[in-house]
């Protein structure tokens, strides 16, 4: 059985705010694991989340924002654990 992961500390890297006002792309993790939810949702939940993301103040934007900071909060503990370019190979 695999081990469960740790829950990183909660701690705040950047605001959702300053993060919008400044331009700040999502965590392309964020983006994935966003996508396959909202996908999920709508083709298998009945849509019963309701996820909309594109412009400020969607549900899916502030989920967004909040997996930024789950996957800040894991990289600063783990910073091996940081995102690489797929197309690599890692050794």
């Amino acid at each position: 059985m695999a081990q469960q992961p740790k829950t990183p500390e909660v701690k705040l890297t950047i605001s959702p705010d300053d993060r919008w006002d400044q331009g700040i792309e999502h965590d392309p993790r964020s983006e994935a694991l966003y996508g396959f939810l909202a996908e999920y949702d709508w083709k298998f939940g009945d849509d019963s989340m309701g996820l909309r993301a594109g412009g400020d103040g969607d549900n899916g934007e502030a989920l967004m924002y909040l997996l930024d900071e789950y996957y800040a909060a894991l990289d600063s503990e783990n910073p091996a654990a940081e995102p690489t370019n797929s197309d690599q190979p890692t050794h």
